[in-house]
């Protein structure tokens, strides 16, 4: 079943220097930055779907202290953990499209998590939508660990 993204942002110099702010630097308070924008959005799903969130890698959040996808989400909506990532040394925005496309699996799904779930739709929240592998390869581990309803995406740029 294809997934489907909705984008807020186009990814530019500006969202760019925003995330590195972010992110790269720790400033977590500009995670509030885009809340509006994020709340409406939101306000779309929350009825129907189960919202779950693409989380940071153990060393990402150790650097960081924060986990920015759930920074960016966490005060807006209730966020499930269905996703736990694989331990990588890699990190994402070093590959090339061609080497993020070829890269393994980094996710693994909480089946017994899954197993309790009543609705029949989840919603896949992250920060940046680049080539889209990250949000395929976590929609791939919720049809593995079982899931069979409908799965969607939404991201602040792309």
């Amino acid at each position: 079943m294809p997934m489907t993204n909705r984008s807020l942002f186009h990814y530019n110099q500006a969202m760019h220097d925003y995330f590195q702010a972010y992110k790269r630097y720790g400033d977590y308070q500009l995670r509030q930055m885009f809340a509006g924008s994020l709340r409406h959005a939101l306000s779309y799903y929350q009825a129907d779907y189960l919202i779950t969130y693409i989380p940071t890698s153990d060393k990402h959040y150790q650097q960081r202290q924060f986990d920015p996808v759930v920074g960016l989400f966490g005060d807006l909506c209730s966020l499930e953990t269905l996703l736990k990532r694989n331990a990588i040394d890699w990190h994402q925005s070093t590959l090339k499209r061609s080497e993020r496309l070829k890269a393994p699996q980094i996710f693994i799904a909480q089946a017994a998590t899954l197993a309790k779930i009543s609705k029949s739709k989840i919603l896949l929240v992250d920060d940046i939508y680049t080539t889209g592998t990250t949000l395929r390869r976590a929609g791939a581990a919720l049809r593995t660990a079982g899931f069979i309803g409908k799965i969607e995406s939404l991201t602040l740029a792309r």
